[in-house]
């Protein structure tokens, strides 16, 4: 339990103090988004860029959140969390995402 916590205390740590050069990340977006326009409408664009992003900051807040209740003893978290993946405002917006933004790959043949 403590080995958990102190995990998490220290990605914490590091995504409070990581040095991020926005201008890195432009440089590297900016020609898959100018692609992209090139190919798509821009409101097609503009909603996958969206999207895209949503998916990057929910994903990991979702995971640690999980993470923390699962490694705190009190149950009030653990039924925070449930409370919140069962709620149907979640699951919504869940299936959109993993709908609109992930790859479909054909089931398998046997």
């Amino acid at each position: 339990m403590k080995k958990y916590l102190a995990i998490l205390v220290f990605m914490i740590c590091g995504l409070a103090f990581a040095q991020v050069d926005p201008e890195q990340g432009a440089a590297i977006a900016k020609p898959v988004i100018e692609m992209l326009l090139g190919i798509l409408p821009a409101g097609v664009v503009s909603a996958l860029v969206i999207i895209g992003g949503l998916r990057v900051v929910f994903k990991p807040l979702m995971a640690l959140f999980e993470a923390i209740s699962i490694a705190t003893p009190s149950k009030k978290d653990d039924e925070l969390y449930k409370k919140v993946v069962e709620g149907n405002t979640y699951k919504t917006i869940r299936f959109i995402f993993d709908y609109i933004a992930s790859i479909k790959l054909p089931a398998k043949k046997k």
